[in-house]
């Protein structure tokens, strides 16, 4: 019945598309000719931005060439605004045409041009679109989000009035992709409302409905993701009727692929073929790869089951194309884009950074020149005006003082917000994680006891018919050799379900932090607890290992202010890592003095000295040393050398946050297959 309704619903769009095409068909040529003809700057690049705009789902190539020129026109009169917003349509064009390095290109050229705008009206939001909808096809789900958002709240997109609905959409296919359909609708919502608050006729004039075709199509898959088909295959036939209205091949083959999909999820394979073949045909009309891949994936997994033969032709054909769209090659292009742009971001603000510091330098320099002159005056005319000298002089060291306190704090609560980050992060993992792993460990548990049940009463039973002269037969032993093996996939699965449980525990007893008050603290004092601590934790859990600990703590280092229990946790990963590596080191080549690592007895030197205004605290190993090729890399999170289920990477990564938010620095000196040495320096006043 759906099939009919369907069909007969596409005669009548078709109908509909016809007379409407004919009157979109004269607008054009009518803005054609004001183009071509106007004399008028503002006029004429109006008329080609509303050209370009109108080809994009039609024919992407008249969208670069309109775009081109009112770019062209607009910046020979440093016409800034619609510079960009011509560059912004132009990207939309390269990206229909699956030239998405020429997209990003485009959009980030854009971003440098508006760079220094803080305030004032601006037309970035199809620039934001652009950004979004290209890593939402890459699958980069982060970064679209943050666009997305950028859509909706930045303070120069103020006299943009359809960016809320574009950012609205672009989170709801966000959501939809995540697949949570409840959270996509919302937002689905907030699109259309925007879209009827501030819709100029314009979507009713192209597409004869509220809002473009996108959004049904949207809508649609929301609904099927919801178990509504009824109300999916409404907003289908919107859908249909919006894209034939608009005569826009990119929009047509978007409705025939979800219906494709449709008829695909309810089991009816010749229409989801039929429906598929026209989004094929649609597609190839502009060049639209990212709805051929999606049409020849439905055939390829419609046919699967029909005509294996076709379904492997269209997955080969799938292939070929994704490869051309995202392949290793363009997706190397787009990051390789990326990266330059942050890179180039990162020099420009270093080359602030030091003009600042040169500006800030000069007028310390001029600062100290007209202290000493008007010392110089001040002391010949009247000796009393010392006094006065040696006060500004107190304050100078006191605002120094201050200044340096407030760097320190501002440090330590840098940190305190990432820890909270982290803490949000392993609350959301025990949330979403703790309850299915508890339930996949004692089931596999209890599973185990039952299948011990059921052998031990299958022994007995077997037992009593031997004992009558019954043999057991060989489907027995056969069913016996099945539930044993049963048995031990389930220690298996009970294994590394506790593993990953162990993970989880571990990530959360990272993000822990005591109050972060900072306390005069006795380093020697402080350093001996943590070696103690460590040193007792690990003879727990390796018995038959014996190591051997060297102390020298400098008794001249004065007591200084830091947070106690996190320099302790800095303290307690290095003195565990150096641990592990000395009693570790099995595959280590031999010493230059011939002896191999295994054959020295494990060694952790642990001291401290005072180095003028500065604490150095030495913690040493005779382990297997850091490769050079990974040494850069051990303070990164989450990069570990230990083996799978032995521990998370998180260790290093928080110490560095920690010693650097209290103003010190942290370094790692090493050779492979002699040993490393971890330094940690803090300053005090």
């Amino acid at each position: 019945m759906k099939t009919i309704i369907i069909t007969a619903f596409f005669c009548c769009v078709s109908f509909m598309g016809f007379s409407q095409s004919k009157a979109f068909q004269a607008y054009q040529d009518s803005l054609r000719t004001v183009f071509n003809t106007s004399k008028e700057i503002t006029t004429k690049i109006k008329s080609g931005h509303d050209l370009a705009a109108r080809y994009t789902f039609s024919y992407p190539d008249s969208t670069i060439y309109y775009a081109q020129q009112t770019v062209a026109l607009a910046k020979a009169n440093k016409m800034l605004d619609e510079q960009i917003w011509g560059m912004a349509i132009m990207g939309e064009g390269y990206m229909n045409k699956a030239n998405l390095p020429k997209t990003l290109e485009l959009s980030l050229e854009v971003l440098d041009l508006t760079r220094d705008i803080r305030t004032g009206n601006i037309s970035l939001g199809p620039t934001f679109y652009n950004f979004s909808d290209l890593y939402f096809q890459i699958g980069d789900l982060k970064k679209a989000r943050l666009y997305a958002m950028a859509s909706i709240n930045d303070p120069r997109l103020e006299k943009e009035e359809l960016n809320k609905a574009y950012g609205y959409f672009l989170l709801s296919q966000i959501l939809e992709k995540e697949m949570k359909p409840d959270s996509a609708m919302y937002y689905l919502n907030l699109s259309f409302e925007e879209f009827n608050i501030h819709n100029d006729t314009f979507f009713r004039s192209v597409y004869g409905q509220e809002a473009w075709p996108g959004l049904y199509n949207l809508r649609a898959k929301i609904n099927l993701q919801l178990n509504k088909p009824e109300e999916a295959l409404q907003d289908l036939n919107k859908a249909l009727t919006a894209s034939r209205l608009g005569d826009e091949p990119f929009h047509w083959a978007n409705a025939y692929n979800d219906i494709a999909l449709f008829y695909q999820k309810y089991n009816q394979p010749d229409s989801s073929i039929h429906y598929a073949l026209k989004a094929l045909d649609e597609s190839a009309k502009i060049s639209y790869d990212r709805a051929k891949v999606l049409s020849l994936d439905i055939l390829s997994e419609v046919y699967e089951s029909k005509n294996p033969a076709k379904a492997l032709h269209y997955y080969k054909l799938a292939n070929e194309v994704r490869n051309n769209l995202f392949g290793s090659g363009n997706v190397q292009i787009l990051r390789e884009m990326v990266a330059n742009q942050e890179n180039k971001a990162e020099e420009q603000a270093a080359i602030q950074k030091q003009s600042r510091n040169n500006l800030l330098q000069s007028l310390l320099i001029f600062g100290l020149l007209s202290a000493l002159i008007i010392a110089y005056i001040l002391f010949r005319n009247n000796k009393s005006k010392i006094k006065a000298n040696k006060t500004l002089h107190r304050q100078k060291i006191e605002i120094e003082t201050t200044l340096s306190n407030l760097k320190s704090t501002q440090a330590q609560l840098i940190q305190s917000e990432k820890m909270a980050s982290l803490g949000e992060l392993t609350a959301g993992i025990a949330h979403e994680i703790q309850n299915p792993l508890n339930f996949v460990n004692n089931f596999s548990e209890v599973s185990a006891e039952l299948l011990d049940e059921v052998k031990e009463t299958r022994t007995k039973s077997q037992a009593l018919r031997q004992s009558s002269g019954t043999e057991i037969t060989t489907e027995e032993q056969l069913e016996d050799e099945i539930l044993e093996d049963i048995k031990q996939n389930l220690e298996k699965i009970n294994h590394h379900g506790k593993r990953a449980d162990a993970i989880v525990k571990g990530m959360l007893e990272h993000s822990r932090t005591g109050s972060g008050e900072k306390e005069l603290t006795d380093i020697n004092t402080l350093v001996g607890e943590y070696l103690n601590l460590a040193f007792l934790s690990f003879k727990s859990k390796n018995e038959d290992v014996d190591i051997k600990l060297i102390t020298d703590l400098d008794p001249t280092i004065p007591k200084i202010e830091l947070v106690r229990p996190e320099i302790g946790k800095v303290l307690l990963n290095i003195l565990n890592n150096a641990f592990y590596a000395c009693t570790h080191s099995e595959f280590i080549p031999p010493r230059r003095t011939g002896i191999h690592n295994s054959e020295l007895k494990p060694l952790v030197k642990v001291s401290t000295k005072n180095i003028g205004n500065k604490i150095e605290i030495s913690v040493s190993d005779n382990g297997p040393g850091i490769p050079s090729s990974i040494k850069d890399k051990i303070f990164q999170p989450f990069f570990t050398t230990k083996p799978t289920g032995q521990g998370t990477g998180l260790g290093l990564s928080l110490s560095y946050d920690i010693v650097k938010a209290h103003g010190g620095e942290i370094k790692v000196i090493s050779k492979e297959g002699e040993g490393t040495e971890f330094l940690i320096i803090l300053s005090y006043i």
